[in-house]
């Protein structure tokens, strides 16, 4: 194990070195500084992180959210220890997994065991634990579909996976633009675990996307109740406040916790969200360009110019397209938006764009048979207008299509118009 000691008291990081020394552990970081751990964390590739909770550079509660929150190091195990944890510190830690609390002062022999059996776990986790976290990097990563085939019999029997394994389906069909599905499989987690807190999290989501504002907001208010210094929670409600346009709400709210933890890179999502709501353009680049949420961000904007294009505003929702394209370009996988600016183009009448679109996403991901399928048959209709579709485009598509050698779809005729 690669271990990091968290304390500004040398002291006590002394006592935790001693154990490790005598536990066979020889990878063994020290930090004074929280800041710095933050840092040391992600280069040293840590596995396990011992932490001091009381510590004037940044308090436990801000240290431990800002290890959960990045994509990079949110499973790392951790061992707190406290002279005194608040009831609101223990909801915190209990919101985020981290079970594990040493009493202060220090019990070497009770120290020693604990450390034994986490390090234990953390080696050898079990086969459920390993499905369920290539589930959460499957919805990470924006391949729902893909998450979705871990349902087996294995998966759905009783057991303390249950209520976190629904809960994850229920978001690969939220991904999936199945929002009755996943209701329903979020009720099911919470009546495994009233106390599942991504799940009721989703089902604020799900009030949200419905356009029921007010339920998913009220919802994380009484969420942030129960557990005050929860920050991600705060920023949550933020984002539900800028999903019902209540832009003003929001920032007060993304301020307050900003001025808890002013480098929270969850509050510059939020704002780069609404700046780009706003027409803010460059600020929005600048808010969203150190974003670790990049697929979530490409999915957010995907959805504001579906909606647009389905009212029949065109020119809007193709400016959306084209907006958050330059933005995210190198934070997330693009073909499914530049697909849909495709698909936006064909049914405000441009053809010829809506070709050129649909080829750059079928050239950006090859196994996306849908943009093939589409390419094929928008080229079907500049043919019927008399057109000449862009013969270097259609170059490109043979070659790709030869080179990967991707089956045709059954349609040879469409095949014939492009390949």
């Amino acid at each position: 194990m690669r271990v990091l000691i968290v304390d500004e008291v040398e002291a006590n990081s002394l006592f935790f070195q001693v154990i490790l020394s005598d536990l066979g552990e020889k990878d063994v970081f020290t930090s004074t500084s929280p800041a710095a751990a933050l840092e040391l964390i992600k280069k040293e590739k840590i596995d396990f992180i011992i932490t001091a909770w009381e510590m004037s550079q940044l308090p436990g509660t801000i240290f431990i959210q800002r290890v959960r929150n990045s994509r990079r190091t949110r499973r790392i195990p951790f061992l707190i220890y406290s002279k005194r944890l608040s009831v609101d510190d223990l909801k915190l830690t209990s919101d985020l997994g981290m079970t594990n609390v040493l009493g202060m002062p220090f019990d070497k022999i009770k120290a020693t065991a604990l450390l034994k059996e986490l390090f234990e776990k953390a080696a050898v986790p079990t086969k459920e634990e390993i499905k369920l976290r290539k589930m959460e990097d499957l919805l990470v990563e924006g391949k729902p579909a893909e998450c979705l085939k871990f349902i087996g019999p294995d998966m759905t029997k009783k057991g303390p996976h249950l209520s976190r394994f629904k809960s994850l389906i229920a978001e690969a069909w939220l991904q999936i633009g199945q929002p009755g599905k996943a209701e329903k499989l979020l009720q099911e987690a919470l009546n495994v675990d009233p106390t599942n807190h991504q799940a009721k999290f989703l089902m604020s989501r799900i009030h949200s996307l419905g356009g029921r504002h007010d339920e998913a907001i009220g919802m994380l208010k009484e969420m942030i109740a129960g557990s005050p210094v929860n920050l991600s929670l705060k920023v949550k409600l933020g984002g539900a406040m800028v999903d019902a346009d209540r832009h003003e709400e929001a920032k007060t709210v993304l301020g307050g916790v900003l001025e808890l933890d002013p480098d929270c890179s969850e509050v510059k999502d939020e704002l780069g969200k609404i700046a780009f709501k706003e027409g803010d353009m460059p600020l929005a680049s600048q808010l969203l360009s150190e974003t670790e949420n990049g697929e979530m961000i490409a999915r957010y904007f995907n959805s504001m110019a579906i909606s647009l294009v389905a009212k029949s505003e065109y020119d809007k929702g193709i400016e959306t397209y084209k907006n958050a394209l330059e933005i995210v370009a190198a934070k997330a996988k693009t073909h499914l938006l530049t697909f849909n600016l495709g698909l936006a183009y064909r049914k405000k009448g441009d053809l010829q764009m809506a070709f050129r679109s649909l080829v750059e996403a079928y050239l950006m991901a090859p196994d996306y048979e849908k943009a093939y399928a589409g390419l094929v048959h928008v080229e079907r209709e500049i043919k019927k207008k008399g057109l000449q579709s862009d013969v270097a485009l259609i170059r490109k598509v043979k070659e790709v299509r030869a080179a990967t050698k991707v089956s045709k779809p059954s349609a040879s005729p469409a095949d014939k118009n492009v390949a």
